[in-house]
């Protein structure tokens, strides 16, 4: 999954070279491993927006043990 994510990073920094920081993404993932809603902020709107569509098609093992969506906030640094 990280390489997807990484994918969208590299296509931006080529247009703007001094792109870097930190991405938070916030999910959630529902008890079938898909993941229900995405969004993500930080250093630039294209960026933040492939993050969340890429995190968006993301399958994770179905959670244990609980009754509901699980919610995650995952940070992402970028660096040329």
């Amino acid at each position: 999954n990280f390489t997807a994510i990484r994918q969208c990073y590299e296509q931006l920094v080529m247009a703007n070279p001094g792109l870097q920081g930190k991405v938070i993404a916030t999910f959630s993932v529902g008890l079938d491993g898909t993941v229900q809603v995405a969004s993500a902020a930080g250093v630039h709107p294209e960026l933040e927006t492939c993050v969340a569509t890429q995190i968006r098609k993301f399958r994770f093992p179905r959670p244990d043990g609980v009754k509901g969506d699980v919610l995650v906030t995952y940070p992402f640094v970028f660096k040329p």
